[in-house]
């Protein structure tokens, strides 16, 4: 079973929402990068979201832009960040946390999607957040996923709720579709966040 899958399956049976947090790859350096992925688990994350670095993010803020240029300025390849990942899974103290990666899909799309999901999977990496790619034109990439056992997660804007999560989505193993929204200062407070909602399809 897919580790996110069984996360989730999980923290279903728990009760509890996932405490996820996001590092980029390389920001400052990889070394920091290992140590903050080793040091989420302690801490007690469920999963870990690892932004890998892009010369023009163009659907993130400029929090997470700022990374991706400081880990560019440093000298982080995407090749680097699966050899990361790839570290980090075999150190003596291996990480055991389901990682998703955030990816431009103008790099997966010069892999090439199956070459991408082979690499990421071999690294160990579980799944992947694609934010400039809308849901409605991956119905392919969802097939190809799901029949590696990697994991596409969707971005839904809270409003298309009314309208229902696009079919893709709503019908495809190898996807889930998450509605973002901010912790407040009351919940970081807390030992996890609560607010995080979690609203579709883990592999069943």
């Amino acid at each position: 079973m897919n580790r996110i899958d069984a996360r989730f399956a999980q923290l279903k049976n728990q009760g509890k929402a996932a405490f996820i947090p996001f590092f980029t790859a390389g920001d400052p350096d990889r070394a920091t990068t290992l140590r903050l992925l080793r040091g989420a688990e302690e801490a007690g994350a469920d999963l870990i979201e690892l932004g890998v670095p892009f010369s023009d993010p163009i659907a993130d803020g400029p929090t997470i832009q700022n990374s991706y240029h400081r880990a560019l300025r440093s000298g982080q390849t995407t090749d680097d960040v699966f050899e990361l990942v790839r570290t980090a899974r075999n150190a003596s103290a291996g990480c055991r946390l389901p990682i998703v990666a955030m990816v431009s899909y103008s790099i997966v799309f010069r892999m090439g999607f199956g070459g991408f999901v082979e690499r990421a999977l071999t690294a160990g990496i579980d799944g992947a957040t694609i934010p400039d790619l809308p849901v409605d034109e991956a119905e392919g990439l969802f097939a190809q996923a799901e029949e590696r056992g990697f994991r596409l997660i969707c971005f839904v804007a809270p409003q298309r709720r009314t309208r229902g999560a696009p079919s893709s989505c709503a019908t495809r193993a190898g996807s889930s579709t998450t509605s973002p929204c901010a912790a407040s200062p009351a919940s970081a407070r807390r030992s996890r966040p609560t607010c995080s909602r979690t609203c579709g399809n883990s592999r069943r």
